[in-house]
């Protein structure tokens, strides 16, 4: 460890690319997608500092996974450089970084269907015949 802990993180256009889509793979995860909608059902309120802190436990299992394999600790402390990272400029300005990057906030921010809904859309088939 030491100071030389400290080094800045950089990834190139490739490493950040292969980066999102391993980490995008972890968060479309069948298993990982049901234990988020569970979160977010057991926490109506999404502010809570529970809520944050368990979101956090679980997109760890994700990211411990992920990072270590492109230079990062698979901590918190590593989840940040890798955002410090990703905030340079030669990423910032990626239109596919941009989207990736986009799809994945999607997906951890989406709300879990309701289950009314699915029952709607499945009321549908093969009923009024």
């Amino acid at each position: 460890g030491g100071v030389g802990s400290q080094v800045q993180q950089t990834l190139t256009l490739e490493q950040a690319i292969e980066l999102q889509q391993e980490l995008l793979r972890g968060f479309s995860d069948e298993s990982f997608v049901k234990q988020l909608a569970d979160l977010k059902r057991a926490h109506p309120d999404k502010g809570s500092t529970k809520f944050k802190n368990e979101r956090q436990k679980l997109l760890m299992t994700v990211q411990s996974k992920v990072l270590p394999k492109f230079g990062f600790e698979g901590s918190l402390a590593g989840v940040v450089r890798m955002m410090q990272a990703f905030g340079e400029p030669h990423l910032a300005i990626s239109e596919e970084i941009t989207r990736v990057g986009n799809t994945i906030e999607y997906i951890l921010a989406a709300e879990p269907a309701s289950v009314d809904e699915t029952e709607r859309d499945g009321s549908t088939t093969g009923i009024d015949t």
